[in-house]
């Protein structure tokens, strides 16, 4: 997994969303890897100013076979609301392009949900008392537990 920005982009702003997008695919990519199918290997998110709208980022990510997709972020927008549009981008991408459900819900056959509550957080679309964790923070072999590693 790659993530990078170009010169061009704003430094401060461009940070901030490439840690957004390190820790949203490390949580993506987590159970690929447990697994032992690699497909982060071949993953790649560049950022760069959307030239349009200097308050904006565009988020690209390719992968192999030559595989693109892409979204934008406001990256004025407060750092939750940033990470929340982070997750929900490379989530989409990350589906469309590699086709595998991320991040797994444990023990059902679709992805979490990405969702702000007091925080942006993973949670399973159908009842999220079964599993939640923050953004950043999914563990796969964490099987149903909640936030607080207390089981549900």
């Amino acid at each position: 997994m790659l993530v990078a920005t170009k010169d061009d982009t704003a430094e401060k702003r461009g940070d901030f969303a490439a840690n957004c997008c390190r820790d949203v695919l490390s949580d993506l990519l987590a159970h690929v890897r447990e697994e032992g199918s690699d497909h982060s290997a071949t993953f790649m998110v560049t950022i760069t100013d959307a030239p349009e709208d200097p308050a904006w980022l565009l988020i690209a990510c390719s992968a192999e076979p030559p595989w693109v997709n892409g979204f934008g972020i406001d990256a004025e927008a407060d750092p939750d609301h940033v990470l929340m549009a982070v997750a929900s981008g490379l989530q989409d991408a990350v589906i469309d392009m590699l086709r595998i459900t991320v991040p797994a819900c444990p023990g059902h056959q679709h992805p979490l949900t990405p969702v702000m509550r007091d925080s942006p957080r993973w949670e399973c679309p159908r009842d999220a008392r079964y599993f939640h964790c923050p953004i950043g923070g999914y563990e796969p072999a964490r099987r149903s537990r909640s936030a607080g590693g207390t089981p549900t």
